[in-house]
């Protein structure tokens, strides 16, 4: 936040922490609280200026800074980012195709187009959240005029499947 401050918020960010805290519950699983996935992240402070993604091609296996958030997780982690109100989404070439190669990854791109066209045809209007649940969250956006709204639910519990 003070970068941000020191450049007068003349540019939008990516969103660093909220990808740490996906790569956390990504690894936890049904230990960590989904209350927390936004705590701290940039969306959650100043959803404004706030770039998020999921994975980069800093953050693939293999990279520097390799913290790639599990397969298992990515399409919650993207409805995360895709169908929320708050936030810049930013799809990563490598989940949406795949890679190839020595770190090789399935690609998501059945399950990105999906959240896609619900996101361009569905995700608008104001969004409430709720949040109550360590294992289960949800929001409902409430749909634009002659929209339907919808309802999101995140779990990362069997049980709660």
């Amino acid at each position: 936040l003070d970068y941000l401050e020191k450049i007068e918020e003349r540019f939008d960010l990516v969103d660093v922490r909220l990808h740490q805290n996906l790569f956390e519950a990504s690894r936890a699983g049904a230990s960590y609280d989904l209350r927390n996935i936004f705590t701290d992240s940039l969306v959650e402070l100043k959803p404004d200026k706030a770039v998020t993604f999921v994975d980069n091609h800093d953050t693939q296996r293999g990279q520097a800074l390799e913290s790639t958030v599990q397969e298992w997780f990515k399409p919650a982690a993207y409805a995360l980012i895709l169908l929320r109100e708050q936030g810049l989404p930013c799809v990563f070439y490598g989940d949406y195709y795949g890679i190839s190669g020595k770190y090789a990854q399935q690609d998501f791109k059945e399950v990105l187009d999906r959240l896609l066209a619900i996101r361009k045809d569905l995700a608008y209007g104001e969004q409430t959240d709720y949040f109550d649940d360590a294992n289960c969250i949800g929001w409902v956006r409430s749909g634009a005029e002659n929209q339907s709204p919808i309802a999101v639910l995140i779990s990362n519990d069997q049980e709660n499947s």
